[in-house]
């Protein structure tokens, strides 16, 4: 009965042993925070700040709180908000992360809207009918009505023509 108990006790000895020392363990392997952990992290606080901000107002509203707390409190978090947009706004990883995203989308809205005059070469907005610089159709047209047509249409939305299987810009006799 004596061996059975030694070795139960070591065997629990052992166990708390391993619980005790986990956290270390695990704190060497855990990653190193990020630029984006602390960002969302910042985010989070700054969401927080709202909702309190929020609250404050609603709790003056329905009388919980007197006008002295409640200028007091609002300033605190007001400044509290203020200095997480300014800890937000510095960041050089936003800066670098707008000008990306804006050069995207300026790329894609020159890809997909440049529109070329068939004769002179000039670009112009999607929305333009006519060439600015020599007064071409920009658009192809229906032979029969003129409507605006897709190079991809085979018949005329407004009169039902039959439509080539190129339709060609025209351009202003």
């Amino acid at each position: 009965m004596d061996s059975m108990a030694i070795i139960l006790g070591l065997l629990l000895t052992g166990l708390a042993a391993a619980a005790i020392t986990r956290p270390w363990w695990d704190r060497r392997n855990r990653q190193r925070p990020t630029a984006e952990d602390a960002r969302q992290s910042l985010t989070h606080q700054y969401e927080a700040t709202l909702t309190a901000l929020r609250s404050l107002d609603f709790d003056y509203a329905v009388d919980k709180v007197t006008p002295e707390d409640y200028q007091t409190a609002r300033q605190a978090l007001l400044q509290q908000a203020a200095a997480l947009v300014e800890q937000l706004d510095a960041s050089p990883e936003l800066d670098a992360l707008i000008e990306s995203q804006v050069a995207a989308a300026r790329n894609k809205l020159s890809a997909e809207s440049a529109v070329v005059c068939p004769d002179c070469g000039r670009t112009g907005r999607p929305t333009d009918r006519f060439c600015a610089g020599c007064g071409a159709r920009l658009h192809a047209a229906c032979p029969t009505c003129g409507e605006h047509i897709l190079p991809t249409d085979r018949y005329c939305i407004k009169c039902g023509a039959a439509l080539t299987s190129s339709p060609q810009p025209e351009t202003i006799a």
